[in-house]
């Protein structure tokens, strides 16, 4: 169901919506396990036409939640699967080009692999980090991150890490 209201004076807009039991299934079965289900969205916005901007809320079957928030400028992301995973961040715009830092957690390893590969992962553990991303005009997007923390047990051994892990993307 959507709403619209449409302001040609004031150059305005006003934009409800839902979006009740989408399955993610037919886009990715890894995607559809790790969000825990279908999606239950509500976005609302208003804006002056040259600043579109909007709130979306997120919902899950098992439990996934969370929002993002645009505006023509920035973005805000906080989104969790409760025992499972959670990312948080913000993103701002520089010129033509974005960039911002995502925080990340893993709360559970195991049940992550397992949602992403879909057999049982033999290992227990949680990790985190963060990922600065940039998405620079005509370049491919770019992550560079690290995991600052982990910690993971197969067979009643632990390994942790013990200094962080930088990483790319591209």
């Amino acid at each position: 169901a959507a709403s619209a209201k449409v302001d040609l004076v004031r150059r305005t807009a006003l934009v409800d919506a839902s979006l009740r039991g989408f399955g993610l299934e037919g886009i990715s079965q890894p995607l559809a396990r790790l969000a825990g289900g279908a999606l239950n969205c509500s976005l609302h916005g208003e804006f002056p036409f040259e600043q579109p901007s909007g709130r979306l809320l997120v919902v899950t079957q098992e439990g996934g939640r969370g929002v993002v928030e645009v505006d023509g400028d920035s973005g805000r992301v906080d989104l969790e699967r409760p025992k499972v995973w959670s990312v948080r961040g913000n993103v701002a715009r520089s010129g033509r080009d974005f960039g911002g830092r995502l925080d990340y957690r893993v709360e559970s390893v195991s049940r992550f692999g397992q949602e992403i590969a879909g057999p049982e992962v033999p290992l227990e553990g949680r990790l985190e980090g963060f990922a600065d991303l940039r998405v620079a005009h005509g370049q491919v997007p770019r992550l560079d991150g690290q995991v600052t923390s982990m910690s993971l047990e197969v067979e009643g051994e632990t390994a942790e890490l013990v200094e962080p892990a930088r990483y790319t993307v591209e």
